[in-house]
């Protein structure tokens, strides 16, 4: 039976075959943003010179955090041409009880490849929260790179 190789021309491949059958990865990810958030206003992440992809989605909301009245609160990731790619939802309490642990996070990694990308020139990825928080902080951070894979 015959071996299946990746093309590594495919702009869907991730990987190319080198000398002893090795996969040798397309890409490296040469990208890491990260910020701190406590209102619902929008943050800048990356701006794409000409694209990006994202291989890695980091959020992590703080022992610490409180917003009015309690609820859910989302965390939303939007790209200015493609319009959301990434969203999380945690329960922040009305007060803050001094726990010891995060209260709520989520590693979102996409193994040998990808999990999104924009080929646009010049798009923005950005966050933003559901609400406003009265204490405390959401972590965000993304690994990927800026040249986009063709």
């Amino acid at each position: 039976m015959g071996k299946s190789t990746p093309n590594a021309d495919s702009p869907l491949s991730i990987a190319a075959v080198g000398s002893g059958g090795i996969i040798l990865p397309n890409f490296v990810g040469d990208l890491y943003a990260a910020a701190s958030l406590n209102t619902a206003s929008p943050t800048t992440l990356i701006t794409g010179a000409p694209g990006y992809y994202l291989t890695r989605l980091l959020v992590e909301v703080l022992p610490n955090c409180a917003m009015s009245g309690g609820g859910i609160l989302g965390i939303i990731f939007s790209d200015s041409v493609q319009g959301q790619c990434g969203a999380y939802q945690c329960y922040v309490p009305a007060t803050f009880n001094a726990p010891s642990q995060v209260q709520g996070s989520l590693l979102a990694e996409s193994g040998a490849g990808y999990f999104f990308r924009s080929l646009t020139p010049g798009s923005v990825l950005s966050v933003s929260l559901t609400g406003a928080l009265t204490s405390g902080s959401v972590r965000v951070a993304v690994n990927g790179g800026l040249t986009p894979i063709y």
